[in-house]
C-alpha cells in the first residue's frame, strides 16, 4: 500500500455524512504495517486521546473506495470496514488494522524484538527436525484466529455468487490477532454481470488461499531448496480446501460447501457434532469397511488401557471388536454418550477427554468426509452427505 503523508492534517466532508470530521495522519508505530489516522468529530483542535478514535489510512481513488464500501454492507462477510473518503487527497480512512500478513508473519519469527538481525537464528530454530511441526506448535492458535474469519467471510462472499479477486493481497491482521478481508478489486455488480466466469474467478480464489495457508505454514523455510514435511493438520486442511477447486462442483454444491469448513477451526461443540454425524453416517447409513485405510492409529487401544480405568471399562463392556483403527470413532463415540468422566455426565467433557487421548482422530474422520463427499456423486451417497448438512444447519 502507498503511504500518506504524515504531515497531512484536514478538516473534511465525509461522503454521506452531516458532520464535519477531522483527521490528521499520524507516526505508526513501527510494529505495525499500515499508516494509522486519528479522527475526531468536534474540532481539528481536539485531537486528545479521549476525543479520538484510530483509523488505517490507504492512499486509494473513490472507485477502490466504493468496491471496498459494497463489500464490508455484506453481513458476515468479515471484510474491513472503512469511515470515510477524502476526495481532495484520495485517502481513504478505514477500521484500524496492524499487519498485513507478511509482516505478522515476521513478527512472530522475530519475537517482540523486531530484530531482524536475529532472523537468521530465529529461523534456524524451526529446522530441526524433518516437518514444520514446531513452527506449527507456535502458530497454531494464529492460523485459527486469522484465517477463522477469513475463510467464513470468503464463503459467505462465494454464496452471494461474488467473488474476492485479490486474496495474495486481500488479508490484514487486526490488533487482537482476527483476520480480516480486504483490498477486493472488482465491483460487486462486475462480480455479477460476470457470472459466466464466476466458478472461475471463486475457483481462482480457493486456489490463492491454498497458496496463503501453504505460505503461512511454512514461513521460516521459504527460500529453501527443499521444504519440510507438514504436519497432518497442515495436510488435511488443504486437503479439504482442495476440493473446492474442481469446476464440475457449483456454487451451491455440497462439495464447495464442505470445502470452506475446516474443523480445526470449529469449537468444541461444533467438533463434537460433526463426528457423532459421521459416525452414524459411517457406521450406520454407508459400509465402514471401505473407510478403513483412512484410520491408522493402531496404537489408541494401548493408550486408552494406560490413561484411566473409565476407558478400559468401556473396553471391555462394548460388544464391538477393537481390532481395526476405524474403530476408534465407535469407542469415542460410546464413550462420548455414556462415560462418566470425573464425576460429571457431559457428552462435550467426556469428547474432550478422549480428544486429548486421542487427537488424531478428528483429523482421520476429516480425511474420511473429504473422500464421502469428493466421491458422493459418483456413489449415490449424495442424500446421506446432504443429511449431515443439513444436520450442521450449512445449508
Amino acid at each position: 500500500m502507498e503511504p500518506a503523508k504524515l504531515d497531512h492534517k484536514r478538516g473534511i466532508q465525509p461522503i454521506n455524512c452531516n458532520p464535519i470530521i477531522h483527521y490528521k495522519v499520524i507516526n505508526s508505530p513501527l510494529d505495525t504495517s499500515f499508516y494509522l489516522a486519528q479522527t475526531c468529530m468536534t474540532s481539528k483542535n481536539a485531537f486528545r486521546s479521549s476525543n479520538c478514535v484510530v483509523s488505517t489510512v490507504f492512499r486509494k481513488n473513490l472507485d477502490w473506495y466504493d468496491i471496498q464500501n459494497d463489500f464490508s454492507s455484506i453481513k458476515d462477510s468479515e471484510t474491513l470496514k472503512y469511515k470515510l473518503y477524502d476526495d481532495l487527497n484520495e485517502y481513504a480512512l478505514a477500521e484500524e488494522i496492524s499487519f498485513n500478513l507478511h509482516d505478522f508473519l515476521l513478527k512472530k519469527l522475530l519475537g517482540t524484538t523486531w530484530n531482524r538481525n536475529e532472523k537468521h537464528r530465529a529461523t534456524a530454530h524451526y529446522h530441526r527436525g524433518n516437518d514444520n511441526s514446531l513452527w506449527w506448535d507456535d502458530i497454531k492458535d494464529d492460523f485459527r484466529t486469522i484465517f477463522g474469519p477469513v475463510i467464513a467471510g470468503l464463503r459467505v462472499i462465494h454464496w452471494k455468487k461474488l467473488y474476492h479477486g485479490n486474496i495474495l493481497d486481500g488479508v490484514a491482521v487486526k490488533g487482537k490477532g482476527d483476520g480480516v478481508l480486504f483490498n477486493m478489486k472488482n465491483h460487486p455488480k462486475l462480480c455479477l454481470l460476470q457470472s459466466q466466469n464466476l466458478i472461475t474467478h471463486q475457483i481462482q480464489d480457493i486456489r490463492h488461499l491454498i497458496q496463503l495457508m501453504e505460505w503461512f505454514f511454512l514461513y521460516p523455510f521459504a527460500g529453501d531448496a527443499k521444504l519440510p514435511q507438514l504436519v497432518k493438520e497442515c495436510k488435511v486442511c488443504l486437503d479439504q480446501l482442495s476440493i473446492g477447486l474442481s469446476p464440475r462442483f457449483g456454487v451451491m454444491s455440497i462439495e464447495r460447501n464442505w470445502s470452506m469448513r475446516l474443523p480445526i477451526i470449529w469449537n468444541d461443540r461444533d467438533v463434537y457434532c460433526f463426528m457423532l454425524f459421521c459416525f452414524r453416517l459411517i457406521f450406520e447409513d454407508l459400509n465402514w469397511h471401505s473407510y478403513q485405510c483412512f484410520f491408522n492409529d493402531h496404537n489408541w487401544i494401548q493408550r486408552a488401557q494406560n490413561c484411566s480405568q473409565q476407558l478400559t471399562t468401556v473396553l471391555n463392556y462394548s460388544p464391538y471388536s477393537y481390532r481395526c483403527p476405524i474403530h476408534q470413532l465407535k469407542f469415542w463415540r460410546n464413550c462420548a454418550v455414556h462415560m462418566n468422566v470425573k464425576g460429571q455426565r457431559s457428552n462435550r467433557s467426556n469428547h474432550r477427554e478422549i480428544m486429548r487421548m486421542s487427537p488424531g482422530l478428528l483429523l482421520d474422520v476429516v480425511k474420511t468426509f473429504n473422500y464421502i463427499v469428493g466421491q458422493s456423486s459418483l456413489t449415490g451417497d449424495g442424500p446421506s452427505v446432504t443429511s449431515l448438512i443439513e444436520d450442521m444447519n450449512w445449508d
